[in-house]
């Protein structure tokens, strides 16, 4: 076999050397081989379990792509997903703005201390009067479970808001957590 002539004349000229502690340290050209060696017989395995299993490899490639893309989109949002810690934190140390997005009826069952109720809708539509001046404040989103608020915190963020969270798991986090709510 061709292979293991390369190999057995990389051994008589010595093409590896010995560290202080007598471990084998391969040089490029004989990874190389073992390299080219691998390809060879794995890729025709893989191109027929491709053949094979057409649906499965298109679901990885799929969800490959998705976790690409959420992983760019995270990195270059302007937006930050945080947890309870975080927007007490905020609003304890920098007098964060907290926006509950949930309906009135639902505002007045119970939401965090000093928040604002502002409707998903009024963000869309640039109905914003009641947070224009706080561009430069911390500004949390909250809604139920965290979906809406993350989509109006890149709304906002278009908007000309510099620092805009999203509360995540929304409330019904904040709640599961047992923080105060107040009642209006």
């Amino acid at each position: 076999d061709d292979y293991f002539n390369k190999i057995n004349i990389l051994r008589r000229n010595n093409n590896f050397l010995i560290n202080s502690q007598s471990k084998v340290i391969l040089e490029p050209l004989f990874l190389n081989l073992i390299i080219e060696k691998y390809m060879e017989e794995f890729m025709p395995m893989a191109i027929e379990f491709a053949k094979n299993h057409s649906l499965i490899v298109v679901a990885w490639v799929a969800i490959f792509l998705m976790v690409i893309y959420h992983f760019i989109k995270s990195a270059t949002s302007k937006t930050k997903v945080i947890e309870n810690t975080e927007a007490i934190a905020l609003i304890n140390n920098q007098n964060a703005v907290v926006i509950d997005l949930r309906s009135i009826d639902d505002f007045n069952k119970g939401h965090i201390i000093s928040s604002l109720n502002l409707l998903p809708t009024e963000i869309k539509n640039h109905n914003i009067g009641k947070i224009e001046q706080h561009k430069e404040t911390p500004i949390i989103l909250v809604c139920d479970n965290g979906v809406t608020s993350a989509s109006s915190a890149e709304i906002l963020a278009k908007q000309g808001f510099n620092h805009v969270y999203s509360l995540k798991e929304g409330l019904a986090g904040w709640r599961a957590a047992n923080l105060p709510l107040v009642k209006k």
